[in-house]
């Protein structure tokens, strides 16, 4: 694929104004292919995936995140697409010996967590799924953070140039913000997240809180000892994507500011506790920060406070 084609799909170029009855659609906008799972399908508005778009998964330990994504490939091989799975955290005997207990026989897996070399397996599949973030590897970087904005530059870059759907698992810390930082859920094009409705329950949701060429929502699945359960929906929310992030937004950044009106200050780990363990605590923190400036920022780290501007 040229430069020129490239510039065309799916990723932003400086451009003057224009009407958008006089703009032509690139042909990879019709392009989208289903997962085969109705009920998930439905979640993105039924058209399923565009080619070349990335997307992260974020849950706790243990919130189903390896098995949902696993059935979802599975559901794409049977649909003829070619998936691959690679990780850095389970070797493949792990990863197969579960695939099998869920039933699962089609799913191409491998450990592998260099960088160049995912890209390069990009050229031959239409989705591949990193496990995860954390493990990734450069074999001419070594700097953890000059690293990870390689990495995530790299992949979404290649993702597009190959038309390869690509899905990024990034685990949580126990705070609950993303390992990796905000980077590489602001660089993709779809952020979801897989929780548990309570401790120990079968109930997961799968929320879709942000996607640039689709829909945003939640629908609630029960986990069962052979996978979701996807043949029926306990519970479905459906929603446009401004609609939603707009209504999520507001709620948390209202949380925000009222938390450190009541207290006069608060640090991340005081939000989370008061608010909830959610890594989109800090990417508001940076908003309110940094754009809206309605917060300034004391300190670094774990000791960083944030505080009203006018006080």
């Amino acid at each position: 694929m040229s430069n020129d084609t490239l510039d065309q799909t799916l990723q932003f170029t400086q451009t003057g104004f224009k009407q958008v009855g006089l703009i032509e659609i690139p042909a990879v906008f019709y392009q989208r292919f289903t997962t085969g799972i109705m009920l998930f399908d439905g979640l993105l508005g039924g058209q399923g995936f565009l080619p070349g778009s990335s997307f992260t998964v974020t849950g706790k330990p243990g919130a189903g995140k390896t098995t949902f994504l696993m059935q979802m490939l599975e559901a794409l091989q049977v649909n003829g697409k070619l998936t691959g799975y690679a990780s850095g955290e389970e070797n493949i005997y792990q990863i197969a010996y579960n695939a099998k207990r869920l039933g699962l026989t089609k799913v191409q897996i491998a450990n592998m967590t260099d960088v160049d070399e995912l890209c390069d397996m990009m050229k031959f599949l239409d989705v591949l799924i990193i496990d995860s973030f954390q493990f990734l590897t450069c074999k001419h970087i070594t700097k953890t953070l000059a690293l990870q904005q390689y990495a995530i530059k790299k992949l979404v870059a290649t993702a597009q140039k190959e038309e390869c759907v690509l899905g990024i698992i990034q685990h949580l810390t126990s705070v609950g913000t993303a390992k990796g930082g905000t980077l590489v859920p602001h660089t993709v094009d779809m952020n979801m997240e897989i929780e548990s409705d309570e401790e120990g329950s079968n109930v997961k949701t799968i929320r879709v809180y942000k996607n640039r060429f689709g829909r945003c929502g939640e629908i609630k699945f029960e986990m069962t000892e052979t996978g979701f359960n996807f043949e029926k929906v306990i519970e479905v929310e459906e929603t446009d994507k401004m609609t939603q992030a707009t209504k999520r937004g507001d709620v948390e950044r209202d949380q925000i500011i009222q938390y450190i009106t009541d207290h006069g200050s608060a640090t991340l780990n005081e939000l989370h506790a008061a608010i909830g363990e959610s890594w989109r605590i800090q990417h508001y923190l940076r908003i309110l920060t940094n754009v809206d400036n309605i917060l300034v920022k004391d300190g670094r780290g774990s000791n960083a406070k944030w505080k009203l501007n006018n006080q």
